[in-house]
């Protein structure tokens, strides 16, 4: 496998931290909100603290 060279070490670190967000907080509830026809304020909130948290490091 070739590997990457683009990428700082920030953006990998932003793209597993993003990945394990997604994984723990979006996965698992994705057929109910397909179901419901909506996503949860909830995660949005949490999206939104994950965020605020990525930026102050």
């Amino acid at each position: 496998m070739i590997q990457r060279t683009i990428f700082s070490p920030e953006h990998i670190a932003f793209r597993d931290s993003l990945r394990r967000f997604v994984d723990k907080e979006i996965a698992p509830f994705h057929a109910r909100w397909e179901e419901q026809g909506y996503v949860e304020r909830s995660v949005w909130n949490k999206a939104t603290h994950w965020r605020a948290d990525r930026q102050c490091k």
